[in-house]
């Protein structure tokens, strides 16, 4: 009788670390796929634009700003070197985003 008991403990026992152990893996992987997700959102409400778009845009700053700024030449050429900063940034973002597509290897790699 007592080596039944004592089984059956054991296996209860055993079936509590197992359920709980699986508790915690479903937890964190809600938690990977609501990561996973928001990033997705992240992604999906950022402003995409092509290089033509970006050139574009580009350009109506630099106009802005030699007709805005006549007075200081400095710091028009400043925040011109801080726009095509930027313009080569997104223009480097958009063709990083789109070669995942050309070449789904390198990224499982």
């Amino acid at each position: 009788m007592n080596e039944l008991l004592i089984t059956v403990i054991v296996l209860i026992l055993f079936l509590l670390v197992f359920f709980l152990g699986r508790k915690e893996q479903v937890s964190q992987a809600e938690l990977d796929k609501e990561g996973l997700k928001s990033e997705k959102d992240l992604w999906s409400k950022e402003e995409i634009k092509s290089h033509s778009d970006i050139d574009v845009t580009r350009d109506e700053m630099n106009l802005l700003i030699d007709t805005k700024l006549d007075a200081d030449p400095d710091d028009g050429i400043h925040l011109k070197y801080i726009i095509n900063e930027w313009a080569d940034l997104k223009k480097r973002v958009f063709s990083e985003r789109r070669s995942w597509v050309r070449k789904p290897e390198k990224n499982s790699e």
